[in-house]
């Protein structure tokens, strides 16, 4: 069983991931997480805190995807002698990252990201 179903999804207030697609992504935000935790939320312990950081995964993880599709985000834009600078999927990437990282530290517990670092 997934983290956040469809429904769940929709009543938290997303609506990035369109339905036909959902399982899919939710799939893909939920390896992520598995990743970060190293496998300690399951179906039975999973927050609706940590269902929110699904969501908010899953989201970044399809707009990720869609802003990927033919052309690349613009970064910069001039007028006079027109001009425009282009994101690398690589920058892009990192951007991702950064933003779900943040993600994992708003919507999971530290014992749940605990690397056994100090």
């Amino acid at each position: 069983m997934a983290y956040v179903t469809y429904e769940q999804y929709s009543e938290l207030g997303y609506s990035a991931v369109p339905q036909e697609s959902f399982t899919r992504w939710a799939i893909m935000a939920e390896q992520t997480v598995r990743k970060y935790t190293f496998n300690r939320i399951t179906d039975e312990n999973i927050t609706d805190m940590n269902r929110c950081g699904v969501c908010e995964i899953m989201d970044v993880l399809y707009d990720l995807r869609i802003s990927q599709s033919p052309g690349q985000p613009i970064t910069s834009f001039s007028n006079q002698h027109y001009s425009e600078s282009y994101a690398s999927p690589t920058e892009t990437q990192t951007a991702a990252n950064n933003v779900i990282m943040g993600f994992m530290s708003t919507y999971f517990t530290q014992e749940q990201l605990y690397r056994g670092i100090c």
